[in-house]
């Protein structure tokens, strides 16, 4: 079960948009096996993600703070479209 500190912090992520396939994603904490705490980038909209083929279906980051980080360099620059043209238009 996601301790409440944590659901609060999940809450503040700022990517709610894939920025590859532009369906709506969401971090999600699950713990791994050995109890270690891991982020992941989940598609809420998976339909859309499968029909778009995404890369990035999910990744498992150490802490919320990576995740952020991660996924915030990945966020399209330009304001005025919410999904990218392609694959050129995102920062490795």
């Amino acid at each position: 079960m996601e301790p409440e500190e944590l659901r609060e912090r999940r809450n503040a992520i700022k990517l709610k948009t894939c920025p590859f396939c532009g369906g709506t994603v969401a971090p999600r904490w699950a713990p791994w096996m050995d109890g270690a705490p891991c982020w992941e980038i989940e598609h809420t909209d998976f339909e859309r993600a499968v029909a778009a083929k995404c890369p990035i279906e999910m990744g498992g980051y150490d802490s919320l703070e990576q995740l952020q980080r991660a996924w915030d360099t990945r966020r399209p620059s330009s304001k005025t479209s919410e999904t990218p043209e392609g694959p050129n238009d995102v920062e490795a």
